[in-house]
């Protein structure tokens, strides 16, 4: 099935309430930092349905659920909105997968250049400028690696996800969040 893009009014700050039998579920896609991401169709287009697993997770699910109302970017993975029951965002469908699968996944991999490299990079930058700038409070991703970098059209457009661990830059941040394989050295000396 084609991508279609919705007629729906982007709002920052505002959360559309989803009824979750207006989706069909179709396959589990991934797992994020809660929970389990399924494929899905919801008004006739697909769409990313990310729901926790266990009550511990949804300290995360708000933190993600707070931090994408606030943002509109193309360089940012889109916020549809939440379902109560089940617990769940609904969220645009990167139909080529992570940036971390392409690079490392297993069978034939697509073939890119540096070229898509610098772009990739040029577009990871742009939305991470975009989430720094954010007036009146910047956000701080706090997990940006492979894994959470999205892509979609072909794998041409890049677009940052999983803000489950995303923070105010003037939050006071007492622990490290993220993941430690992926963090800048300078993290770890305080």
């Amino acid at each position: 099935m084609a991508a279609v893009t919705p007629v729906i009014e982007r709002h920052p700050g505002f959360i559309e309430e989803i009824d979750y039998n207006e989706m069909e579920l179709k396959e589990v896609v991934g797992k994020g930092s809660f929970g389990v991401v399924y494929l899905a169709i919801w008004r006739n287009i697909q769409v990313a349905v990310k729901m926790i697993e266990s009550e511990s997770e949804r300290i995360a699910f708000m933190t993600e659920l707070r931090q994408l109302s606030r943002v509109c970017h193309p360089n940012i993975i889109r916020l549809y909105g939440a379902c109560r029951n089940p617990v769940s965002l609904v969220m645009e469908f990167a139909e080529c997968g992570s940036l971390y699968n392409l690079l490392h996944g297993p069978g034939n991999q697509p073939h890119y250049t540096s070229g898509h490299a610098m772009s990739w990079c040029l577009q990871c930058a742009t939305g991470v400028q975009y989430l720094h700038n954010m007036k009146p409070k910047a956000l701080i991703h706090r997990d940006l690696k492979p894994p959470n970098l999205l892509l979609t059209n072909n794998g041409t457009v890049l677009k940052i996800c999983d803000f489950g661990t995303a923070c105010d830059q003037h939050t006071h941040m007492t622990n490290n969040k993220g993941s430690a394989a992926w963090m800048a050295p300078e993290v770890f000396e305080g």
